[in-house]
């Protein structure tokens, strides 16, 4: 065959194997499959670890140093999407100790089936005592896992079982949209699904009884918050229901209308008093100014 023949056909051979072991799994969301026929290479992500580790220590080591010898002591619990390009943490530039992370998945989903979830939820509960508590649960605009719910005959088995507890949502808006006669676009269709989702999740999440009675006895709250990856923006609301006169009727579907109502009228009060905000208008404590300017110090690490 002369070296050049040998060369093409090893060439389709390891092609033929590198496709065998990627299967289709290894197809990426948005057809991009020629990346999974390139070897890995792990040090690359190592030495880029590396440098933005050796630079985060040069600026945040001392802040690190001082939430370690306090404890941890959450005041947030986090349940978010498993999307690379959402974290509350990052977008409301909370500092190291605020938050603990309840669980990363998929269209945020609470399954109280899950073992692993439930025991992050108890253990934030009975181990750490954090002030003025709430549980955030965080959908965001563009979620691939919601946008999946349209696809469900398509989805492998392992997704759509994880995914079912998010139909509610979409059976919801598709119900209201339909007796309403509402006109939208599908963008705010998946708004709308996208919000539906998290009272869905919450009614999930108060479904643990434990969780349920520290709402009760307002030890606890939760709160809905939705992430436009678009822009970065946080909405402590849901907006796209209200403005489509959808929300009351969300909570009570969902049945967490009584949960949600009083603390929601307890912090439209104190957003009220503190007027609108305007990022640019934030200003450090005077105690905080030796830290890095993109991290305020919560009350608990001020000087004394």
């Amino acid at each position: 065959m002369g070296k050049v023949g040998k060369a093409i056909r090893a060439t389709i051979a390891a092609a033929f194997i590198l496709h065998g072991l990627a299967g289709p799994a290894g197809t990426q969301e948005h057809g991009h499959d020629d990346a999974v026929t390139q070897p890995a290479t792990p040090s690359v992500h190592v030495e880029k670890m590396k440098a933005g580790n050796e630079n985060f220590v040069r600026l945040h080591g001392r802040e690190y140093r001082l939430v370690h010898s306090k404890g941890q002591q959450p005041s947030l619990i986090v349940m978010q999407c498993a999307d690379s390009r959402d974290d509350l943490v990052t977008q409301a530039q909370l500092p190291p100790g605020y938050a603990f992370e309840m669980g990363v998945n998929a269209g945020n989903i609470i399954n109280t089936e899950e073992a692993s979830l439930v025991a992050n939820i108890i253990y934030h509960l009975k181990h750490l005592k954090g002030q003025n508590r709430a549980y955030v649960v965080m959908g965001h605009y563009g979620c691939g896992g919601i946008k999946g719910l349209d696809e469900w005959e398509h989805l492998e088995p392992e997704i759509a079982k994880h995914l079912r507890l998010a139909l509610p949502a979409k059976e919801f808006v598709e119900k209201q949209l339909r007796n309403r006669r509402l006109n939208v676009s599908e963008e705010t269709r998946h708004r709308m699904i996208v919000e539906a989702n998290v009272l869905a999740q919450i009614r999930n999440l108060m479904s643990i009884q434990q969780v349920r009675s520290a709402v009760e006895q307002r030890h606890l709250a939760v709160m809905p918050v939705i992430s436009d990856i678009n822009t970065g923006e946080l909405h402590f609301g849901l907006p796209t229901l209200q403005q489509h006169g959808l929300l009351e009727h969300a909570k009570a579907e969902f049945g967490i209308q009584k949960w949600l109502q009083g603390q929601h009228r307890l912090q439209d009060q104190q957003l009220a008093r503190l007027g609108p905000f305007r990022p640019q208008d934030r200003r450090m404590p005077a105690e905080s100014r030796n830290f890095p300017k993109t991290r305020v110090r919560p009350t608990a690490f001020r000087r004394k």
